[in-house]
């Protein structure tokens, strides 16, 4: 013990204030590699996590230490050459990367090795494209025709003519029937396949400028960005400009040329880049979103298989993905050396490849940058983990329950329980019944193991307003407008006891404070009582504080409890006092939910004010901020190994998982 104290003494510390220290170091360490982050600075993330005191770092640490371990999976050099196209095959096992010397270089993306050299005759090769089926490459180069080529092989299969113009952008349809190239000359011609016979030329573009990018959408109609500073929407067949987006040709405002264009591949909108960023157009009433500062220059978009993410390429050598719905920046893939020139999805949507100035081809790995995403018919207003993990439960505003795997991204089981909208589910002990109570009162029990219809649970009679479950699952608790909390068993749904409670309000919140022996309901008046549920006597009572208790967690010692409210303020309330023991602004708007970490190291709240914070239990000091929710935050359960954080964003239907690692 002397050799301890002393130890500290000769550093001028005693325990107590090196550890407030690192606890001050810590929280600005993570405050500055969360700003790093923020303006795409992976490697100041890094030094910042690596400075943070290795026993201070907790959920918020590990969650950037995911995110900024961006590092791309893959670098492939292409001996110096700057590239300006890229694409993946189908099944993600070859990378096509053209370069400024003429080469198309088919690259094994699991050994780097060249499985072949597909060669120009003269210039850059500009853009590249897999067929569907993977048994086409088309490349657009500086001669003035598309080259198809057999990538098994590295036969040339066929040239078509793009007569005196050169193709600058190459595209194949979904179901790989035809094949657009967009021109120097400002028009975009059209081929149908596999007889390689154009079929029509797309004039249109005012003074015939370049037009650098082109795309089908998945009803065959075709989208062209060009440097007139429109964005035209056409019907191939016909010839006819549909739609014509942007301030037109010779306009002096944010607008500038545009130099690509890519397609939600569910055809739900378009996305541009130019000089004025990124643009996003929906296609049921062409509504725009505009994402400006990026960069001087974005020359290259590209949207994820499944719709939900855009990811852009532009000249400060990042490459930045993007939330399609809402446009939230999700982060960005820092490496490359030089401007950014293309950028592409695998075709599962797990992989990023980008290329550029440096002369590299890079592949990153998206789930180290976005939270994965559960996507609802219906907003969703709660969740809730399977005891082993294996499974998150959901409840919608449609009354839909589902059962979502986060190891596998699908859901196992859908099913509409039918009454309204869900606001708390509870797994029975077995983990083979989920217990759904809706917001009109009604509870049913849905098995999972032998999908059926959902059958009552309580007495049909009664409608609980609040309801929670004990910690080991055995008992499910409710209070409804006759204010009365009912003790029901949790498997059978049998009623064991009531309490008359003192709350003259309504109740807003009923949970547990400490194991199976506390519990405390929160009423609209803004007061709280504490029950024992051994004695069946009121050992707490907080009196109204005027905002109403919305939400509560019991913190770790059994003594305090942490209530959310209307306002948004978060209260610490000692179960033996009557007022709270501390008030803390947290939010803007109301709390929504509030859960801790299985450690009991860590709350997180989630608001109507679109974000949610993790909290130092010790001190209840904020340590991170989770933000990019197009719309208020509901739920956000830790999964029981604590690294995972499920969010519900009710405004995009969906389900965020927020992952974090040591």
């Amino acid at each position: 013990m002397r050799l301890v104290i002393g130890g500290w003494l000769a550093l001028g510390l005693c325990p107590p204030l090196a550890a407030q220290r690192d606890t001050l170091v810590y929280r600005a360490a993570i405050a500055a590699a969360d700003g790093a982050l923020a303006a795409g600075d992976t490697r100041g993330a890094r030094r910042w996590l690596n400075a943070a005191p290795s026993r201070e770092r907790g959920w918020e640490w590990g969650l950037l230490n995911v995110r900024s371990s961006n590092a791309s999976i893959h670098t492939f050099p292409l001996d110096g050459a700057p590239s300006w196209a890229v694409a993946i095959s189908p099944d993600g096992g070859t990378v096509a990367a053209g370069t400024s010397s003429g080469e198309v270089r088919l690259i094994d993306r699991a050994t780097g090795a060249t499985r072949a050299t597909l060669r120009h005759a003269v210039g850059v090769v500009y853009d590249i494209a897999f067929s569907p089926d993977g048994a086409v490459v088309a490349s657009a180069g500086a001669e003035t025709f598309v080259k198809l080529w057999n990538p098994a092989t590295g036969a040339v299969i066929d040239s078509l003519s793009t007569g005196r113009r050169r193709p600058l952008d190459v595209t194949f349809s979904a179901d790989g029937r035809r094949l657009a190239a967009s021109l120097t000359n400002g028009a975009v011609m059209v081929w149908e396949l596999p007889e390689r016979r154009p079929i029509r030329t797309l004039t249109g573009h005012v003074g015939g400028p370049p037009v650098p990018g082109v795309a089908i959408l998945p009803d065959g109609r075709i989208a062209s960005a060009s440097w007139d500073q429109h964005v035209r929407l056409w019907n191939p067949d016909t010839g006819d400009t549909l739609r014509t987006v942007g301030p037109g040709y010779g306009h002096s405002g944010p607008y500038a040329a545009w130099s690509d264009v890519a397609a939600d591949p569910r055809g739900r909108y378009l996305a541009a880049v130019g000089r004025d960023g990124l643009h996003i157009w929906s296609l049921s009433d062409w509504t725009e979103r505009t994402i400006r500062g990026i960069a001087a220059d974005v020359p290259t978009v590209a949207i994820s298989p499944d719709g939900q993410l855009i990811l852009t390429g532009s000249t400060n050598q990042r490459v930045e993905l993007w939330h399609a719905d809402d446009g939230a920046h999700l982060g960005s893939f820092v490496g490359h050396e030089g401007a950014i020139r293309s950028v592409t999805f695998s075709g599962d949507g797990a992989l990023a490849v980008s290329t550029g100035d440096d002369g590299t081809v890079r592949v990153w790995d998206i789930a180290r940058m976005t939270a994965a995403v559960a996507r609802h018919s219906s907003a969703p207003y709660v969740a809730l983990w399977s005891p082993d993990g294996r499974y998150l439960a959901t409840g919608a505003h449609d009354g839909h329950l589902n059962v979502y795997e986060p190891s596998t991204g699908r859901f196992v089981r859908d099913v509409n329980i039918g009454s309204g909208p869900l606001v708390n589910l509870m797994w029975t002990t077995d983990q083979g019944r989920i217990i759904a109570v809706s917001e009109r009162g009604q509870v049913k029990v849905w098995d999972v193991r032998r999908p059926g219809e959902p059958a009552a649970f309580l007495d049909s009679a009664y409608a609980p307003t609040v309801s929670a479950q004990s910690a080991d699952r055995r008992q499910l608790f409710t209070v409804g407008a006759d204010r009365t909390l009912r003790i029901w068993d949790g498997n059978t749904g049998a009623e064991l006891r009531r309490l008359t409670l003192e709350g003259k309000a309504t109740p807003r919140s009923l949970g547990m404070a400490n194991g199976r022996n506390t519990i405390v309901v929160g009423w609209s008046d803004g007061s709280a009582e504490a029950w024992d549920l051994a004695a069946d006597r009121l050992v707490g009572r907080l009196q109204g504080t005027a905002v109403s208790i919305r939400s509560f967690v019991g913190l770790p010692g059994g003594r305090n409890v942490l209530l959310g409210t209307e306002s948004g303020e978060l209260l610490v309330w000692d179960m033996a006092a009557s007022t709270p023991g501390r008030r803390l602004r947290a939010h803007d708007d109301r709390v929504t939910g509030l859960s801790l970490s299985p450690d009991g190291s860590r709350v997180v709240s989630t608001s109507f004010d679109n974000v949610a914070r993790i909290w130092d239990v010790a001190d209840l000091t904020p340590t991170l901020t989770l933000r990019g929710f197009a719309n208020y935050t509901h739920c956000s359960p830790f999964s029981p190994d604590g690294r995972t954080l499920a969010i519900c964003v009710s405004s995009s239907k969906e389900v965020r998982l927020f992952r974090a690692e040591p």
